[in-house]
């Protein structure tokens, strides 16, 4: 059974941007204007990130992404990360997010030999013409490599579930991308994922309401630029709201931090708390 301290005093995900590099160009998402663009994380500090990850408790369920505002397999090091975490963390599950327009053969058994928590391809559209424009990538080669994995799923040759997700924005679209996923890929699951503003960076978004009032999850959770700062949530893209510098301090010495420690413990809701009571994700 967790303890209390387990729950509130390790992160229950932690993101690496190893490289703020993508190949999309997203209206709906602030990477082409973030100031880092194009930056990579030395391999240093990666190495200091993960050994300081294992020395969590292993009775802890620690998620680690290798992604942030950027397309993972843009980076030609993040199979060899993953193999480097999965060396030193093997209890650890991984949560692979992608464009999955760089999606390979290759890169898709090397992905099924880690222990994935899941593998989200983050599609957003299920019609060329509008995929093209809104989010700078071809239809058909991104469709050719969901339909490869999709091979592969159905033959039992990739054994994690697979997610097909999209920024929801409360229109009919919504529901058409739904009946596309569950016709063309019945063996992937259909994910209509939270619309968000990133703090005002990006205005071009609907935002379905929502009734979330508690504690937000991502005050139990770790962001990690390629640059070593510590991002206040997944929506900062542009680091505003820094809560530390991962060259330079320790992972948990940053999580735990008193006010944040506050938060956890506290009886603090969302709408208490600034920057948070001005963001538009999962409203």
């Amino acid at each position: 059974m967790q303890t209390n301290e387990l729950i509130t005093d390790y992160p229950k995900q932690v993101s690496i941007e190893t490289a703020t590099t993508c190949n999309a160009h997203c209206d709906f998402c602030p990477h082409h204007e973030l100031a880092r663009v194009g930056h990579v994380m030395e391999m240093g500090l990666v190495e200091k990130i993960i050994r300081e990850l294992a020395e969590f408790p292993q009775s802890h369920p620690l998620e680690i992404a290798t992604n942030g505002v950027n397309e993972p397999l843009a980076d030609k090091r993040t199979l060899d990360i993953l193999s480097l975490i999965s060396g030193s963390l093997p209890w650890a599950k991984i949560y692979f997010v992608t464009n999955g327009n760089l999606l390979t053969e290759k890169a898709v058994a090397e992905l099924a030999r880690h222990n994935l928590s899941k593998l989200n391809i983050s599609l957003n559209f299920c019609e060329r013409e509008t995929y093209e424009r809104r989010m700078g990538l071809r239809w058909d080669k991104t469709t050719a490599a969901l339909d490869m994995l999709h091979e592969k799923v159905q033959a039992a040759e990739f054994p994690y579930p697979v997610h097909v997700s999209r920024v929801e924005d409360g229109s009919e679209q919504d529901a058409s991308f739904a009946r596309f996923v569950r016709s063309r890929y019945p063996a992937f699951q259909c994910w209509l994922k939270s619309s968000g503003d990133w703090l005002g960076a990006v205005s071009n978004v609907s935002h379905k309401p929502r009734g979330a009032k508690g504690k937000c999850g991502q005050w139990y959770m770790l962001h990690i630029a390629s640059t070593g700062i510590v991002q206040y949530c997944c929506m900062d893209g542009d680091c505003q709201f820094p809560r530390g510098y991962a060259k330079t301090m320790n992972l948990l010495d940053i999580y735990n931090q008193p006010d944040w420690l506050d938060l956890r413990h506290g009886d603090t809701t969302r709408f208490d708390v600034y920057p948070c009571n001005r963001c538009t994700y999962m409203l």
